[in-house]
């Protein structure tokens, strides 16, 4: 096996199970700006356990590694990600799953890397890979490096990436070839400049028109999903947002510069910003 030289800064994702994830993100979608709330609410799926362990210490920490929730404190908010988890979940549980697939695919992608080495086998013992890749993962243990690979595994297996059976790891290759096809960004930028301008002008509130990119994701998300079934990530997003036109005879777009760092904030030109406003031409 070839793995990447360099180390690997992968999370420990201590909620692999897909029911639970989406429950908590309920919660947190529910009673936003409630922390007490969103406690007691996550707390009635781990009974038994403290708000320590389960809230504090698993659920908040593995949804933020996953990308599906903003914010700090009583700010912490489901990310475009999450909510589009939850769109998928209020259809039916084979969509949640769908949306699932691709997210958590392309987070590999980004981050672990395991589904490109692992589609180098036809199948793989589960022990044989852990042990050829924990070097390759950067953490002060090699038990703490295990448990990582160890936890993104069952992610995989738990929303149908992986196979797991008889002890060996294989690629659910129908899955794993839908979820690829639903992360082709070229089929949805045709359409992506009209529908990020619908999603401006129904979050614009005032004359200033000063919209949160985080809203903008959300919304622009939203729109794909319900309206073309189509599966637009947040990453997928900022790439979209960073190649269209800033500035044509019908708009310019002005970014914002972030005064915290509570939320995921867009990277253009090697800049953050965390909102942007739009000025309108010839009546539009």
């Amino acid at each position: 096996m070839t793995f990447h030289s360099e180390k690997n800064d992968i999370p420990l994702i201590k909620e692999t199970r897909l029911q639970k994830i989406s429950v908590s993100l309920k919660c947190i979608n529910d009673f936003y700006q409630d922390r007490n709330k969103q406690r007691i609410c996550i707390l009635k799926e781990y009974s038994g356990k403290s708000e320590k362990s389960a809230f504090r210490g698993m659920i908040i920490p593995s949804l933020r590694h996953l990308g599906l929730i903003d914010g700090l404190g009583e700010n912490i908010s489901v990310s475009a990600n999450g909510m589009l988890l939850l769109a998928g979940k209020k259809n039916n549980d084979k969509e949640f799953i769908r949306i699932a697939q691709a997210i958590f695919l392309e987070l590999d992608i980004q981050k672990f890397h395991f589904v490109n080495e692992i589609k180098k086998h036809k199948s793989i013992e589960e022990t044989l890979f852990i042990k050829e890749i924990e070097p390759t993962i950067n953490s002060i243990s090699q038990k703490q490096s295990n448990e990582r690979i160890k936890r993104w595994i069952k992610l995989l297996v738990e929303c149908g990436l992986l196979i797991k059976k008889n002890k060996m790891i294989s690629l659910e290759s129908d899955s794993i070839s839908s979820s690829e096809r639903d992360l082709i960004i070229s089929q949805k930028e045709r359409k992506f400049e009209s529908i990020f301008i619908k999603s401006y002008k129904k979050l614009m509130t005032d004359d200033l028109g000063i919209i949160k990119i985080s809203k903008l994701r959300e919304e622009t998300s939203r729109i794909f999903y319900n309206e073309f079934n189509e599966i637009i990530t947040e990453t997928q997003f900022d790439n979209l947002l960073s190649k269209m036109p800033h500035v044509t005879d019908s708009y310019i777009i002005s970014f914002g510069e972030p005064i915290g760092s509570d939320e995921k904030l867009f990277k253009y030109n090697d800049r953050y910003f965390k909102s942007l406003n739009i000025k309108f031409f010839k009546g539009d």
